[in-house]
């Protein structure tokens, strides 16, 4: 899935700076954070492959990394099985009948998985900073 922005509510923020965003399945996920009191899951990504338009508040920066975080709010049916921290590197975002998301989150090995509905998916942050090592 290449075009993950058609589940954003509001999509223009990465489509103003990517004319074709990353796919998530290309980035590196880094952040995982559940918050019921919210009822949400928070994604952070980040990916090497940089935004073609770039603020003016990013002009005079030296970087070399994209870093942002997808908020699913409203979410249900959350399950999560063999969670270990190791790579998750493939996402499955479809729409439910009654127009929810429906995500999927595996990684190495078929037993390591996450997956959940929510009502609602936002883009909640996003920087770009220098890391170190290619």
């Amino acid at each position: 899935m290449s075009d993950w922005t058609e589940f954003l509510t509001v999509p223009g923020a990465m489509r103003e700076l990517y004319e074709v965003p990353p796919a998530l399945n290309a980035c590196d996920l880094f952040y995982f954070h559940m918050d019921e009191r919210l009822m949400s899951v928070t994604l952070g990504f980040d990916t090497r492959r940089l935004p073609a338009t770039r603020p003016e508040v990013w002009r005079d920066a030296e970087f070399n990394t994209f870093e942002f975080y997808v908020q699913f709010s409203g979410v249900t049916d959350l399950r999560i099985s063999g969670w270990t921290g190791q790579p998750h590197n493939e996402f499955s975002l479809s729409r439910t009948a009654d127009g929810r998301v429906a995500v999927t989150i595996s990684g190495t090995g078929a037993e390591q998985s996450a997956v959940f509905q929510a009502a609602e998916v936002s883009l909640v942050k996003s920087r770009v900073y220098l890391a170190g090592g290619q």
